[in-house]
């Protein structure tokens, strides 16, 4: 009867562990950034493919998700990436997975949260991004300017005198950037901003190679916008599509008229993309959009929290 109590205890005791070792293992290999996100988690499959040859500046959070700190982070990283979406990556590496152990230590990640910055450099080459480590306050504004610091884009500042001088100025421009641009439409955003704004610059990153993109003062050349192209607010988007023999004219443009949005300009002007089969079908929205949204269930506060952004005109 003795023997039987023991050897029932020991089952017992050993059930108790086995359970208690499975909910450890899940809760170690929890994610804290499940459900509708724009921080993307990524591992040694990947990391190479959206980190390093990305054209995006690309921030990494290397993180444990029983990390206090990196529980308190999650919320601020999440708004960070919201509102970078346009033109850097947020990502997430969940290094008590054990498969990203090896891709942790790589990187000499010796505590949590631990952010690095991956930047396109000043040639241009991807394929081999040096990290740069984050220092700074775990503050959304200082993530943005982490993340914005060295952006690097394709878009164009142009200058013309007349329409027929911003024409010219598609095959001198843009040549210096890519010898076969000709082949391309030419995106022209008209804005009253002083500096390129950094959607467009994002988008430039995005949508390279397949159109090209350019800005205009719409200040100071509020004329040409107005008299030439009959735009009647700023900012606005005018697409010259290239015909077959690679030229522009002003008679053959397509307007942006929908409500402003990244995502509306984005399938606008994939419509005109090289290989696109008509500038008149419409196009799926950005994948971005929905390439990060999970399928589990949230409060309805978080919904309201990870809501797509509508992006202000005045962003661009």
């Amino acid at each position: 009867m003795h023997f039987k109590f023991l050897e029932s205890s020991s089952s017992i005791l050993s059930t108790v562990v086995a359970v208690l070792m499975a909910t450890a293992t899940t809760v170690t290999a929890e994610s804290l950034y499940q459900g509708k996100t724009y921080v993307k988690e990524i591992t040694d499959r990947n990391f190479d493919k959206l980190v390093h040859n990305s054209r995006y500046p690309v921030v990494v959070e290397f993180y444990a998700p029983w990390c206090g700190h990196c529980k308190s982070l999650a919320p601020i990283y999440k708004r960070a990436a919201q509102k970078a979406r346009s033109y850097a990556k947020f990502y997430a590496v969940n290094c008590d997975e054990a498969s990203n152990k090896s891709l942790c230590g790589k990187y000499d990640v010796k505590g949590f949260p631990t952010i690095k910055g991956f930047f396109v450099p000043k040639d241009g080459s991807l394929g081999n991004k040096t990290p740069v480590d984050y220092n700074g306050p775990r503050e959304i504004p200082q993530l943005l300017e982490f993340s914005e610091s060295r952006l690097r884009y394709s878009a164009v500042a142009l200058k013309p005198d007349s329409i027929d001088d911003l024409i010219s100025q598609f095959g001198t421009k843009f040549e210096q950037h890519d010898s076969d641009a000709q082949k391309r439409s030419v995106a022209v955003l008209f804005t009253n901003k002083n500096k390129i704004p950094n959607m467009w610059k994002g988008i430039s990153n995005g949508s390279y190679g397949k159109i090209n993109l350019g800005v205009v003062s719409a200040t100071k050349y509020e004329s040409l916008a107005k008299d030439d192209l009959g735009l009647k607010e700023f900012p606005s988007i005018v697409v010259f599509k290239a015909n077959s023999d690679g030229k522009y004219s002003k008679d053959n443009v397509s307007i942006f008229a929908d409500e402003f949005s990244y995502d509306n300009i984005v399938a606008f002007l994939r419509t005109h993309f090289v290989g696109a089969k008509s500038a008149d079908e419409p196009s799926n929205k950005s994948s971005e959009s929905s390439q990060n949204v999970g399928e589990k269930k949230e409060t309805s506060q978080e919904k309201k929290d990870q809501e797509k952004p509508k992006m202000r005109k005045e962003e661009l």
